[in-house]
């Protein structure tokens, strides 16, 4: 059984390490982000960690999932939820295919930076809850980290725009291996 984890957020711009803990494996990393003074990170749900790859010292997730929180200093609460897969075709990752695929719907796309990587983005609003009554807004990122060998998919989701589209800002800053 996996615990996830989150280092709580410090002054200024605070690193955090998105890591899922083991006592036969380990830990594990999916990613690490930054965020700014004020904000706090922590799990949410359990993670799911199925293979990993050690590069440049740390254990790196490949196949998993880990979500959670991120609360501003506002108040504003977003959901980050990272899934790591090593993908069957080796072929490379093209991310304007990618959102070619995923554009339907959605109010914004394109392709930007994330760790020297190429990374498709989708803006939409989606139906979430029990009864799909909610309205909230979804940022969807993809890459391939050729580094790792594994495609990584990070959806953030909040009631506020802004508070989204800042956090996909944030993002470009991610160390995936």
């Amino acid at each position: 059984m996996f615990l996830a984890s989150a280092i709580f957020c410090m002054p200024v711009r605070a690193h955090v390490d998105l890591d899922a803990k083991n006592i036969i494996l380990g830990t594990v990393r999916f990613v690490s982000i930054s965020v700014p003074e004020g904000w706090r990170v922590f799990p949410l749900r359990m993670v799911e960690v199925e293979t990993s790859k050690e590069s440049g010292g740390i254990t790196w997730a490949t196949n998993g999932h880990i979500t959670v929180g991120v609360i501003s200093d506002d108040g504003g609460e977003v959901l980050l939820k990272v899934s790591a897969s090593e993908p069957v075709i080796r072929r490379g990752f093209d991310p304007w295919r990618w959102v070619e695929k995923m554009t339907r719907k959605s109010e914004d796309h394109g392709v930007m930076r994330v760790n020297g990587h190429d990374c498709g983005y989708v803006l939409r609003r989606v139906r979430e809850g029990l009864f799909k009554r909610g309205l909230l807004w979804e940022v969807i990122l993809c890459f391939f980290c050729d580094v790792t060998g594994r495609k990584l998919e990070i959806k953030i989701l909040g009631r506020n725009k802004d508070e989204v589209l800042f956090l996909k800002d944030l993002l470009q800053e991610l160390s995936c291996h």
